[in-house]
């Protein structure tokens, strides 16, 4: 499971990510926690899964002034 912390623009990143695969990665939104979004995705590289959807987030038009963190 990953977490991206983002005080705004969350439904932005859902819509972005949810029932998303990116390089055999697929992500499926959970839970919205107050700042925190909570995604599970398939695989077992939990650093490979937090990389692709950081790139997926900054190649759209907001995401290189967005602020938001993934662990």
């Amino acid at each position: 499971m990953i977490t991206i912390t983002c005080p705004i623009k969350q439904d932005f990143i859902i819509e972005l990510l949810n029932d998303v695969t990116l390089d055999g990665i697929h992500y499926t939104f959970k839970q919205k926690d107050g700042m925190k979004l909570l995604f599970e995705h398939s695989g077992s590289d939990q650093e490979a899964a937090i990389r692709l959807a950081k790139e997926r987030i900054k190649e759209t038009e907001i995401g290189h002034v967005l602020f938001f963190q993934i662990a």
